[in-house]
């Protein structure tokens, strides 16, 4: 679809494509995940509702996998993915009204508002970001994709991490300024700011060329009762695709069981101020944005695959940091987000392979049917996680199983290893198409 367009058009989109991504996640870094657990732990959540706030947005966003078949009767990605970002913006601005302490009387309400409020903002953002990756997909031949989607993904990481420290930073002087009881009116403020970035992202989408959903071309082996079917459930039907499922299913699942633990343990027990917390989350994103071109080039010339194998590897060990931190010895907690770096490797790869499995024309419903099903995974396994989180806490079985020094978090960081470990190897299942190989020429970005 791309060789459709002239080349200065084809360059500037992909350009534009990158100052959206720049624009959107420094709002993203300003209003994100750490900053509305610390709001809601102002209100008063714990294990549970902690689980419950970070699972449902991807609960509510396995929705997304209706959308994908529907964006494939979309003629105008364009239009309905501006109206989807734009949407998601409105929505997540009901935060600093209804969020506020006190606002809605008992904290639980506000709590309740605030739930319903990042579920929604998730719901339609999610949305758009399956349009969006349709229409960029299309926009960037697959000889270059990998390539396209590393440098992308630096732009992601770069405003990310200006995003968290400015919200870290702002957060951190309101706590120093104010009385500790207007702490979560500082959230909901930095909340307001990050969605209004992430509304003006929206401005560079409208500079990127449409491109129509390409027509969808029946193989000759399928019948006349397969045609009519809608094809929401072929990515399941489809054996390349079903190993690529299994191994985001698992991953999801096993991240996901362990986010209450990781969520209160340093803030509760190490004492770590949202500020630490997001010059963490800051270092590790500027290590994949370092990393990130080379990785795209590495999956353009010797495939997905084996790179993120080599990533969830290296990333398997961050629970193991969590582990051998304690009060006395804190500082440890901070080799966790430098493994982490190496999840550039399965943010690059888990994107670019289902796009490249993706049959033409139904790609949109590939991408939503791997981030719809995987989601749901990741959103009950945390609820779960945190509900068992909450039970051993109060001295459920198994905890005479453990060591007598260990507790509850303990349990869940030795259990988060060990199902990362095991994640790594449905990859082997995964018979991917060939890749590019290193030949003499090797195509630029903007060929």
């Amino acid at each position: 679809m791309s060789s459709l367009l002239p080349h200065g058009v084809r360059r500037t989109s992909l350009q534009a494509a990158y100052g959206n991504a720049a624009l959107w996640a420094l709002g993203n870094g300003i209003a994100g995940s750490s900053l509305v657990l610390y709001l809601a732990l102002e209100l008063g959540a714990k294990g549970m509702a902690i689980g419950f706030l970070l699972a449902a947005p991807s609960l509510i966003g396995v929705l997304r996998i209706g959308a994908g078949w529907l964006l494939e009767k979309i003629v105008d990605r364009k239009r309905f993915t501006l109206s989807a970002y734009t949407a998601s913006v409105f929505v997540l601005l009901l935060a600093p009204i209804l969020c506020r302490p006190g606002v809605l009387g008992a904290n639980a309400n506000s709590l309740l508002a605030l739930v319903l409020v990042w579920s929604g903002y998730h719901l339609l953002e999610y949305v758009g970001t399956i349009s969006l990756w349709s229409w960029l997909g299309d926009l960037a031949p697959a000889r270059i994709r990998g390539r396209f989607i590393g440098r992308r993904e630096r732009y992601l990481l770069l405003g990310r991490v200006f995003g968290m420290l400015a919200g870290g930073l702002f957060t951190f002087w309101w706590r120093e300024s104010f009385d500790r009881t207007r702490l979560g009116v500082g959230y909901t403020i930095a909340v307001a700011v990050g969605a209004l970035f992430m509304l003006a992202a929206v401005a560079p989408l409208a500079m990127m060329a449409p491109l129509p959903m390409p027509r969808v071309k029946d193989s000759l082996r399928q019948s006349l009762r397969q045609r009519r079917r809608m094809p929401l459930w072929q990515p399941l039907a489809d054996p390349r695709f079903q190993p690529l499922l299994w191994f985001g299913c698992w991953f999801s699942f096993s991240n996901g069981i362990t986010q209450a633990a990781q969520g209160i343990y340093p803030a509760r027990i190490l004492g770590f101020h949202l500020f630490w917390m997001l010059l963490f989350r800051s270092g590790m994103r500027l290590g994949q944005a370092a990393a990130s071109p080379t990785v795209g080039w590495l999956v353009d010339r010797i495939g997905n695959r084996f790179v993120m194998f080599a990533a969830q590897m290296i990333v398997a060990t961050g629970p193991l940091f969590f582990l051998a931190a304690s009060v006395e010895r804190r500082w440890w907690l901070a080799g966790a987000w430098v493994v982490w770096i190496a999840y550039v490797g399965l943010n690059v790869g888990l994107t670019n392979l289902t796009l490249k499995l993706a049959p033409p024309g139904r790609n949109a419903s590939y991408i939503a049917t791997y981030f719809g099903l995987t989601g749901l995974c990741y959103g009950l396994s945390t609820i779960a996680g945190g509900a068992l989180f909450d039970h051993l806490g109060s001295g459920g079985w198994p905890m005479n199983l453990a060591p007598a020094s260990w507790d509850h978090f303990q349990l869940f960081f030795l259990a988060g290893w060990l199902l990362r470990i095991v994640g790594a190897f449905w990859l082997l299942f995964l018979i991917e198409p060939r890749a590019w190989r290193i030949w003499p020429h090797t195509p630029r970005l903007e060929e």
